[in-house]
């Protein structure tokens, strides 16, 4: 079953939801329970669904309403730069998750397109068998495989063809020296 995908505007929304309910959580729980991971799934929903320019965004935003829930809550620190200073790992930790799903995102992608080439029909002229590929050009079969997959091209000749192209002539002259 194929989902349809929602309106931009819906899935900001659910972010921004989704990233004020993490801080009220955040916020309730006190400064000594730490929900870094609920942020970074929220960071990870914005770059899954949105792309990596919003899910750097979620991250920056993650991090400023962890700081005020850190705030908020009564964390007493010596000094105000150690404030400050304690939420780099935080910020690091969310462009991390970040980053990692954008990779995730664009290799699955790629893995989607490479599979595609070879679903559904593959025209092949039955004279000269080239290939016609996904853009309309017509391509010899080992170079259309090899801009879609990531194998090599050998050459080698089957058991078959070696039979017929080398053991026979050899036995044909045989036969005929003989004769």
């Amino acid at each position: 079953m194929k989902f349809k995908r929602l309106p931009s505007w819906v899935l900001v929304t659910l972010l921004l939801l989704q990233i004020a309910a993490v801080g009220y959580l955040d916020y309730f729980s006190g400064y000594e329970i730490k929900v870094g991971p609920l942020y970074a799934v929220t960071v990870a929903f914005g770059v899954w669904y949105l792309g990596a320019g919003i899910g750097v965004l979620s991250c920056l935003l993650c991090t400023g309403v962890a700081f005020w829930a850190d705030r908020a809550s009564g964390h007493v620190f010596s000094a105000r730069w150690i404030e400050y200073y304690s939420n780099i790992p935080r910020l690091t930790f969310f462009l991390f998750v970040a980053f990692s799903f954008a990779y995730f995102r664009r290799t699955i992608e790629a893995a989607k397109l490479r599979l595609r080439a070879f679903s559904g029909q593959l025209p092949v002229c039955h004279q000269c068998h080239k290939v016609c590929g996904q853009d309309g050009y017509w391509s010899e079969f080992s170079t259309y495989l090899r801009e879609n997959t990531d194998a090599a091209v050998v050459d080698k000749v089957c058991p078959d063809c070696s039979r017929r192209i080398y053991v026979q002539p050899i036995i044909s002259r045989k036969e005929k020296a003989s004769a």
